[in-house]
């Protein structure tokens, strides 16, 4: 997609802000386990019963262009709300040089994260550390280099 699909979402307040339950305009509970702080769809989350699962803007809106029964209004409140438990924020490595992505993996923060990719038997040198989601429901370590 175009960064103009995603133009009229830039200005709409982030409603998705960390793993959990949300509420969607047509009143279902969808529980959110992949945050992403990017102008794209990468919130990751599923329906009630957990079958379902979709992809929705920071700002809950499921299209750019027009309003959906779909789409997250607010945090479910916190009675009778289960959280989602989440592994870290998920974080790609690059090598800074070539910029390439040299490994992805969870960790709490960027430092822990460069700890992790050296633990994990990480050997380039020179890398840099990009968050690409806040909280990610699986622990995760590849290594590419």
């Amino acid at each position: 997609m175009t960064s103009a699909y995603f133009a009229s979402l830039v200005t709409k307040p982030d409603i998705i802000t960390a793993p959990g339950n949300y509420v969607t305009r047509s009143g279902e509970l969808v529980t959110i386990t992949v945050v992403s702080w990017r102008q794209d769809h990468g919130c990751i989350g599923t329906y009630g019963d957990g079958k379902i699962v979709d992809k929705w803007h920071k700002s809950g809106r499921i299209f750019a262009g027009a309003e959906s029964g779909n789409d997250i209004v607010r945090a479910a409140d916190a009675a009778g709300a289960t959280n989602v438990t989440a592994f870290g924020n998920l974080y790609k490595v690059w090598q800074s040089d070539q910029r390439l992505v040299v490994a992805i993996l969870t960790a709490a923060d960027g430092d822990k994260a460069l700890a992790r990719y050296r633990e994990e038997g990480g050997k380039v040198a020179q890398v840099s550390i990009e968050r690409m989601t806040f909280g990610y429901p699986h622990d995760s370590c590849t290594i590419y280099r």
